[in-house]
């Protein structure tokens, strides 16, 4: 049965969902006083009213459609679907020009579909588009995410770094809460400590769905449809450049499924290569002049780490990150807000990086498991184990790397021998990691 979602944007706009099978929800986005369901947003506003930006009509549908995709992934629970994980949606959603994004429709199905393992439908109706005037430019070369986890803290000191004067603009994107966003500050103020308070630009995108009397699914796999759409229309005004810069290591870009098992709902690809180059397709057919990278595509954590342009700066300040995929985890237990849970997979590979860098014991975590592993009745137990022995039979396993890696999706056939290695050399940083933790 699919899940029918009419978006409504603006006070004029009453539209409603064909008569079709399925349940039927309407979701505005930003306020409504006759939609209940909604999502709450920021950013648009606060651009305007901060620096003066008026974005074209195409990049807000993009934001805009960003957030109604986000809102479907929270709304539609995956333990009602028919395989308890795959859901099918119907998005009736309003854009400036319909001709220009019917003609990509299927690439950001197939996006959507890739990207989170449901089944999407996207239709398109016309809303209204006030003419746009003249708008400000930022006078800056590149925007980079930066999400508080390790891999942004690098990927952003690194553009910092290289790009003195203030050319950089650093993004982040929050919701309820402090799980997302006492990391980003942290992280934030880190930085602006060694940089300086006028060497980069930060921005945080508020985005945060609410539906009254209504579960709300926990897994979040649209989220860099999200976050890479809100990073693009900042880099569509920038005055020296249009890149955007997703950082993300290797071994987890390509989030190759350790088992069978772990397909689905623990196996993401937020980030991986063909995602990616989907999106990018879908924004050269909706003509947004928009250069997406990620630098750090063929290296590990730990090559991130000993890699990086301010190395130092990072070794002694990778504690103020959060890589974990449970950050709420320390909020149910006696442990600081904060704290890493240990046992998840980008924790695991979190503390693998660090030891390939030679950083030990800088931080704590809810299950140190190097000392105790967690009651294999538990959650936690689990997680650890299966991502332990899983990681020990591909430590093993005979099977090509390049067989492997072609697993989790299609990759580029020009470098795809660097992706096998990359993926190989991750392993080998996680096998030395697990030497050493508990049986």
């Amino acid at each position: 049965m699919s899940t029918n979602i009419s978006v409504i944007i603006g006070s004029t706009d009453f539209s409603s969902a064909p008569d079709e099978t399925g349940s039927h929800v309407r979701v505005s986005i930003g306020s409504h006083t006759n939609v209940e369901s909604h999502v709450g947003t920021n950013f648009i506003e606060h651009c305007h009213a901060e620096y003066g930006l008026t974005f074209a009509p195409t990049v807000i549908d993009l934001v805009h459609l960003s957030l109604a995709v986000f809102a479907a992934d929270k709304i539609a629970l995956r333990s009602s679907a028919y395989d308890s994980w795959s859901r099918d949606f119907k998005i009736y959603f309003p854009v400036a020009d319909t001709a220009l994004w019917t003609s990509c429709k299927e690439i950001i199905e197939e996006s959507l579909s890739f990207l989170t393992g449901d089944h999407w439908q996207i239709r398109f109706r016309e809303r209204e588009s006030s003419t746009n005037h003249e708008t400000a430019r930022l006078p800056h070369s590149k925007v980079c995410l930066l999400s508080g986890g390790l891999d942004s803290f690098i990927g952003a000191a690194d553009a910092i770094s290289e790009n003195r004067q203030n050319k950089v603009i650093c993004i982040s994107k929050y919701g309820n809460g402090g799980d997302e966003s006492n990391p980003q500050d942290r992280v934030t103020s880190c930085l602006f400590r060694h940089f300086g308070g006028e060497s980069f630009r930060w921005i945080k995108a508020y985005a945060q769905p609410f539906f009254p009397n209504h579960a709300m699914e926990d897994s979040t796999r649209s989220r860099s449809f999200l976050f890479l759409s809100h990073g693009t229309a900042l880099a569509s005004v920038l005055d020296n450049g249009n890149e955007l810069i997703y950082p993300e290591n290797g071994l987890i870009s390509l989030n190759v499924p350790l088992t069978p098992s772990r397909r689905g709902s623990l196996s993401t690809r937020t980030t991986h290569p063909h995602f990616i180059s989907l999106f990018k397709q879908m924004l050269q057919a909706l003509e947004i002049n928009v250069n997406i990278r990620n630098p750090y595509q063929l290296k590990t954590k730990g090559e991130m780490i000993n890699e990086s342009a301010e190395v130092d700066f990072i070794k002694n300040n990778a504690r103020t990150s959060c890589s974990c995929s449970h950050p709420s985890a320390a909020r149910f237990s006696s442990h600081s807000p904060g704290e890493h849970c240990g046992y998840c997979l980008p924790c695991l590979i979190r503390r693998a990086a660090l030891k390939a860098a030679g950083i030990e014991n800088c931080e704590r975590y809810i299950v140190d498991v190097t000392e105790r592993a967690p009651e294999s009745y538990t959650k936690s137990g689990k997680d650890y184990r299966a991502v332990r022995m899983s990681l020990i039979r591909e430590h093993d396993s005979t099977a090509s790397p390049l067989l492997r890696v072609l697993g989790s999706g299609p990759l580029p056939q020009e470098n795809i021998e660097d992706y096998a290695s990359v993926f190989q050399r991750g392993i080998a940083e996680l096998n030395a990691f697990l030497e050493r933790t508990a049986q």
